[in-house]
């Protein structure tokens, strides 16, 4: 356990014999790249900001660090990762990690597997979320503010499951060459360039996602092939709500389309499924993208066979799942 909020690196800090102020954060990684088998590191109840004076150790060992805790690297001024991982199963959660120069959290082994990010605040850094490694699963995350991508993946069969992506000064979700197999499921972008960006890849399901306002494509498909998007709502895109050829898709029906400025597709038509219709949002200007009575998105979408009704009875109300990451009561 961490018992200390300052950022100390004694030598040979232990958890029973930590110097200075208590056992800290930099202390209890270095600590557990020297043990054997799984460690585990939390916090104590009057730990809850840490300002990082420079890039955390790397983690070397499988891992789970597990806030509640604030990573405040305004006063780090490299460019490197502020949390890099070099190991397989590391499960980072409750998290807020902010001003970071280089990348807030960074999975790099490309040999790696098993890595996962989840109910995190990651936001105000200078570059993205970066994952390599096979099968991370990054899911509940709010990443906001990203003065590059918001999220990149590089590793292959990656999970991206109810995340919130916003205001990205490059692409809010940015699936990168040879990341195969990627799936996206009940995820929000709001603003970023292209609100889904993907690079030579084959093979990706995008599902029951939100995307809003980007400054170009909601979904710029690029050279990915096998491309399956069902169920999702591209909405308000400065240039066209999905930028691709129908040569690129396996699936692309049964999405809602409204408000794109240059159109809808900038290829291709849309099939008869497909909703042209204003999804009416709850409350858009507080970044509410639940759907309102009389959504044209309520029971438009196709059964997936995935569940989009929480604790509620099957897997969705009415006569079909609803288009988009919100399943109206």
């Amino acid at each position: 356990m961490v018992t200390t909020a300052a950022d100390e690196a004694d030598a040979a800090a232990t958890p029973a014999s930590p110097g200075q102020t208590g056992f800290s954060l930099r202390e209890a990684i270095s600590f557990a790249n020297g043990q054997a088998g799984h460690q585990s590191i939390t916090f104590a109840a009057a730990v809850t900001t840490i300002g990082l004076k420079s890039p955390l150790p790397v983690v070397q060992e499988t891992l789970d660090i597990t806030g509640s805790i604030v990573l405040d690297a305004s006063a780090n001024t490299q460019t490197s990762a502020c949390l890099s991982v070099a190991s397989s199963d590391v499960h980072l959660e409750a998290l807020e990690i902010h001003h970071c120069q280089g990348e807030p959290v960074l999975f790099s082994s490309s040999t790696s597997s098993g890595n996962q990010l989840k109910n995190s605040f990651i936001h105000d850094n200078k570059k993205a979320v970066v994952v390599y490694g096979d099968g991370a699963v990054i899911s509940g995350c709010l990443i906001t503010f990203s003065a590059a991508d918001g999220l990149g993946i590089y590793g292959k069969t990656a999970q991206l499951q109810s995340n919130d992506v916003a205001a990205s000064l490059g692409a809010n979700y940015s699936i990168h060459d040879g990341a195969n197999g990627a799936s996206l499921l009940a995820n929000v972008s709001i603003g970023g360039g292209d609100g889904i960006s993907l690079g030579a890849i084959t093979g990706i399901t995008i599902w029951h996602s939100t995307i809003v306002d980007c400054v170009y494509a909601g979904l710029n498909v690029g050279t990915a092939t096998q491309v399956d998007a069902r169920n999702n709502i591209f909405i308000g895109a400065d240039t066209y709500g999905v930028r691709g050829a129908d040569s690129a898709f396996t699936k692309l029906d049964h999405n809602l389309y409204f408000n794109n400025t240059s159109g809808n597709r900038n290829s291709g038509s849309l099939d008869s499924t497909s909703v042209v219709g204003d999804p009416l949002f709850n409350d858009p200007a507080n970044f509410d993208y639940s759907l309102k009575v009389g959504s044209a998105a309520i029971n438009k979408g196709f059964n997936l066979g995935v569940d989009r009704n929480g604790s509620g009875s099957g897997l969705y109300n009415g006569s079909a799942p609803d288009i988009g990451w919100s399943e109206a009561p």
